[in-house]
């Protein structure tokens, strides 16, 4: 799964070039998809990335959806984050991101990172994860920017159907 890599690596550079974030510092994407841990540790990363796109799906899907119920923002949003169980790696929405912004390629087929039938989609679901964490630190902990980061990962995906509804329009 993690290559030790540095930035004059094609296969580097091909990554970098397809996500829609210009890295400031790109030790810090280094670190989404290496073991290399410096400036921050994969799974560091992929913890607090987690959390984000957690809070930005269920918050979007609640102000977008302000008549829904706690457990239907809660239920809708399990089509969105989740990476195992009843989807397969084809249906998980953090798989196909990660396979259309080339994390797949650079991750290969790298499934024992975690163990079990669901290993590739973990794996993948994990670097969507880190990503997301890497931008968080490299925009200087601004939620703002890794909200609209996430929310271009995601607008393939219709989270939001009315996109006049976050007044955000520098996303799109």
């Amino acid at each position: 799964m993690f290559y030790d890599t540095y930035s004059g690596n094609k296969r580097f550079l091909a990554l970098k070039a397809k996500i829609p974030y210009e890295f400031r510092d790109e030790k810090n994407l280094l670190s989404a998809v290496t073991r290399n841990g410096a400036p921050h540790d994969f799974y560091h990363l992929e913890t607090i990335g987690d959390s984000i796109i957690n809070m930005v799906v269920k918050t979007t899907l609640g102000i977008t959806n302000p008549g829904w119920s706690s457990g239907q923002i809660t239920q809708e949003s399990q089509r969105f984050l989740r990476n195992i169980g009843s989807h397969t790696e084809a249906e998980s929405v953090l798989c196909q991101i990660a396979g259309h912004f080339g994390l797949k390629e650079y991750f290969g087929n790298y499934d024992t990172f975690y163990k079990g039938r669901d290993g590739l989609a973990h794996t993948y679901a994990g670097a969507v994860e880190a990503l997301v964490g890497a931008v968080f630190y490299d925009s200087g902990h601004d939620l703002e920017t890794t909200k609209a980061f996430v929310l271009k990962l995601y607008a393939p995906f219709e989270l939001i159907k009315d996109k006049t509804c976050l007044c955000m329009p520098e996303i799109y």
